[in-house]
C-alpha cells in the first residue's frame, strides 16, 4: 500500500509515526510483527482515538492527491462554462434588443392595417391596369380607324381633284374656239 501512493502522500505507518512517541512506535511495530507472523495480510481495524488525527491528515492528503488529478480538467471546464455563459448572455441581450425593436415597430407601424391597405391598393392597381389595357386597345383601334378614314378622305379628295381636272380639260375642249386669221389660213 505504501509504494502505490505518491511522494507527497505517506503510508499509514509513517503517518502514524509522525504523531507517536518512540515507545509507542516500538510497541506498534512489535504488534505488527506478531500479526504478520501468521502470513495473513494485515487487516486494519477501526482507528483508535489517537490515530483519528492522523487519519484526518491522511484523508486530506489523499483528497488533495485525487483533486490534483481533476483540478486542471475542472479549471478548463469551468473556463469553458464561463465563456459559454458569457456567450449565452450576449445572445440573450441581442434577442431582447431585437424583441424590443420588433415591439416598437409593431406599436409604431400597425402592420395589420398596413396589410389591409396594401390588399386594397393592390386590387385598385389591378383594376387600373385592366382599365388601362382596355383604353389602350380602344385607342389603338381608334387610331387604325382614323388612319383608314384619313386615307379614304385623301383618296376621295384626290378623286375629286382628278374629276375637276378632267372637267376643266373637257370644258376647255368643249369651249368655243374663235378662229383667227392666222389659224384660218392654216386650216384651209
Amino acid at each position: 500500500m505504501c509504494d502505490v501512493l505518491s511522494d507527497t502522500q505517506q503510508c499509514t505507518i509513517i503517518a502514524q509515526a509522525d504523531s507517536l512517541s518512540e515507545k509507542e512506535i516500538l510497541a506498534q511495530t512489535a504488534n505488527e510483527d506478531e500479526r504478520n507472523k501468521d502470513g495473513n495480510p494485515e487487516v486494519l481495524g477501526k482507528p483508535d482515538s489517537s490515530s483519528s488525527a492522523v487519519s484526518v491528515q491522511l484523508l486530506e492528503k489523499l483528497s488533495n492527491g485525487i483533486l490534483s488529478f481533476y483540478v486542471d480538467d475542472m479549471k478548463k471546464t469551468s473556463s469553458s462554462l464561463a465563456e459559454l455563459i458569457r456567450n449565452q448572455n450576449i445572445v440573450i441581450e441581442t434577442l431582447e434588443q431585437e424583441n424590443e425593436r420588433i415591439t416598437d415597430a409593431v406599436k409604431t407601424y400597425p402592420l395589420d392595417e398596413m396589410f389591409t391597405r396594401i390588399k386594397l391598393y393592390h386590387q385598385k392597381v389591378l383594376l387600373l391596369k385592366k382599365d388601362m389595357l382596355t383604353i389602350h386597345d380602344r385607342t389603338s383601334k381608334l387610331k387604325k380607324r382614323a388612319m383608314k378614314l384619313q386615307q379614304q378622305k385623301q383618296k376621295e379628295a384626290l378623286q375629286k381633284e382628278l374629276q375637276r381636272d378632267r372637267e376643266i380639260e373637257r370644258d376647255k375642249q368643249l369651249a368655243p374656239k374663235i378662229a383667227t386669221k392666222s389659224t384660218q389660213g392654216k386650216l384651209a
